[in-house]
């Protein structure tokens, strides 16, 4: 599913799966713990499946370079704000240091995305 969701994020979403998608407000790119590469954090808004308020995406799979929207390897999401440090902590249920360390700028959000791209072999390094 990763590899058609790489694909799917190299074209974008179209008008309609824009007005399907959940959105995320506030939100952040960070390195997830666990499996490593790059997910988004954030207050949840019409997710079809998930009911509480904040959750962690699955991987991320494109991030729009003026952040309206993002794909992950199983959704489109409409962003809103970008959360700011002391709200990523919020979201993190308060772990300072945590929030510190796993944030991830846009621009290493990027990286990870074009990483898991050449990765499935649909980039060049």
């Amino acid at each position: 599913m990763k590899r058609r969701s790489l694909e799917l994020s190299k074209v974008g979403p179209s008008t309609a799966e824009l007005d399907l998608a959940p959105t995320l407000s506030p939100w952040s790119a960070i390195l997830d713990p666990e499996y490593g590469g790059a997910i988004l954090v954030g207050a949840q808004d019409g997710h079809p499946t998930l009911r509480s308020k904040f959750i962690n995406t699955s991987r991320l799979c494109e991030l729009d370079e003026e952040g309206a929207w993002a794909r992950t390897s199983t959704r489109w999401y409409r962003l809103g704000e970008n959360a700011s440090r002391r709200q990523l902590r919020s979201l993190l249920y308060g772990r300072v240091g945590l929030a510190d360390a796993l944030r991830l700028t846009p621009f290493e959000a990027q990286a990870c995305i074009k990483a898991d791209q050449v990765s499935a072999g649909l980039s060049d390094a």
